[in-house]
C-alpha cells in the first residue's frame, strides 16, 4: 500500500488533539517510547501515524508491510484474524529495535531495518531502514494482538543484553507499548471511506478484511482498559482520554 499520502480523505487534523497531547507529554517524560495504533480499517491510523512523524520526532512501522506471502500462510487464514502477518519478523525487526533503543539510547541496535513485503508485487521490496528516533510508532490492524505480543516477550527474554536488565512484574516487558491508541468510526462512514478508497476492491473489504477484524477486535476485550486513548473519526471526538 502506499503510505507517502493520507488514504483518508476528510479526516482533520483537530481530531486527533488529545493524541497530540498525550504525546507530547511523554516526549518531555521518557527519551525514548513506543506507540501503537490500531483500530477499524478506514479509521485513519495511516493518518494519524503520518501526522505524528511530521509533529514529532518519530519513525513509522506499518504492519501492512509483514505480509505473509500466500504460499507461506496457513491454509485456513481467511479464518483466522492476523494469520495474514508475519509476527514473528515483525516483532524481531521492528518491535525489538524500538524496546532496545529504550533501555540503550542511541545504541545501534535500536535501528529498525526490514523488507517491506508487498502484495500487489508479490515479492519483497528493497530494505527500509529507519534510524533511532525518539518516538517509534507501530501502525496498523492487529498492533494489539496476542500472537505478536508473545513473539516480542520471547524474543526480549532471550536477548543476551536485555535479559540482563529483565523485570518480571514490569508490565512493559507484557505489553511493548507506552500509548496504545484505538481509533474507529461508524459502519456507514466506514463504509463511504472504503468506497471511496479501493473502488471496487470494496467487495472484498466487505467479505473478508472486515469480518476478520471484527472477529479480532472480540479478542482485544481485555485489552480495552490499557488503551490510552480511543478516538471516533466519524464524530470528531474522544471517546475514552486517560
Amino acid at each position: 500500500m502506499d503510505h507517502t499520502s493520507p488514504r483518508i480523505i476528510g479526516i482533520r487534523s483537530n481530531v486527533f488533539e488529545r493524541v497530540f497531547h498525550q504525546v507530547d507529554d511523554l516526549t518531555y517524560r521518557q527519551d525514548y517510547f513506543v506507540v501503537a495504533i490500531d483500530g477499524r480499517c478506514a479509521s485513519g491510523k495511516t493518518r494519524l501515524a503520518q501526522l505524528l512523524s511530521k509533529k514529532f520526532d518519530a519513525r513509522v512501522v506499518h504492519i501492512d508491510e509483514f505480509y505473509l506471502p500466500l504460499e507461506e500462510r496457513r491454509s485456513d487464514w481467511k479464518e483466522h484474524p492476523g494469520a495474514n502477518i508475519d509476527f514473528k519478523r515483525l516483532a524481531r525487526e521492528a518491535l525489538l529495535p524500538g524496546f532496545y533503543s529504550i533501555f540503550f539510547k542511541e545504541a545501534e541496535r535500536g535501528n529498525i531495518e526490514y523488507r517491506p513485503y508487498s502484495c500487489k508485487e508479490k515479492q519483497y521490496l528493497e530494505p527500509k531502514k529507519l534510524p533511532v528516533q525518539q518516538i517509534t510508532v507501530i501502525e496498523g490492524t492487529y498492533a494489539f494482538h496476542p500472537e505478536l505480543l508473545e513473539e516480542f516477550q520471547k524474543i526480549a527474554r532471550s536477548d543476551p543484553d536485555l535479559k540482563k536488565r529483565y523485570l518480571p512484574n514490569n508490565d512493559s516487558w507484557k505489553y511493548p507499548y507506552d500509548i496504545e491508541i484505538f481509533l474507529t468510526c461508524s459502519k456507514d462512514i466506514q463504509y463511504r471511506r472504503l468506497k471511496r478508497r479501493e473502488g471496487e476492491n470494496l467487495e472484498n473489504f466487505e467479505k473478508l478484511w472486515i469480518p476478520l477484524e471484527e472477529k479480532y477486535f472480540k479478542t482485544c476485550e481485555k485489552a480495552k482498559d490499557r488503551w490510552t486513548i480511543k478516538v471516533d473519526t466519524g464524530v470528531n471526538r474522544t471517546i475514552k482520554p486517560v
